[in-house]
């Protein structure tokens, strides 16, 4: 699994709920993206295609079913797979990485799977465990 990227819109979206300055982390929706992208820091909600059609639908994540765990850097574990289970054929066929965002439409992180690209088809099942991890990159 290759790490979790915290875009720079997400980690305003975080300080802003952190510091009560407006937001909320609340309505978080784990999804799939089907353009080949690579996740960067600059990335905002438009750069990721999310796939449709198949059966597909966003998972929502609820907050308390992550643990945070101390360290450097911290982690928040979601305690079961999001699982995206493909009734048809999506259109496109291929998926890279998923991607969550929060009731706003915000794009808080997003990862590209190891073996992406594969082919999605009638029948196939993604599970994905998010793993969130934030550590400070200029240190105080």
């Amino acid at each position: 699994m290759s790490e979790s990227c915290f875009q720079q819109v997400g980690q305003v979206a975080i300080l802003n709920s952190a510091l009560g300055l407006g937001g909320s982390l609340a309505g978080l929706s784990l999804r799939l993206f089907s353009n080949d992208r690579t996740p960067a820091r600059t990335d905002v909600i438009g750069d990721y295609n999310e796939m449709s059609g198949g059966g597909y639908a966003a998972v929502s994540l609820v907050a308390a079913s992550f643990t945070v765990t101390p360290g450097d850097p911290s982690q928040a574990l979601y305690a079961d797979f999001g699982e995206f289970d493909f009734t048809g054929t999506p259109s496109p066929d291929t998926c890279y990485g998923a991607f969550i965002t929060d009731a706003n439409g915000i794009l808080l992180c997003s990862e590209r799977f190891d073996n992406a690209p594969f082919t999605v088809e009638d029948g196939t099942l993604i599970k994905y465990k998010p793993r969130l991890l934030l550590g400070s990159l200029n240190p105080v």
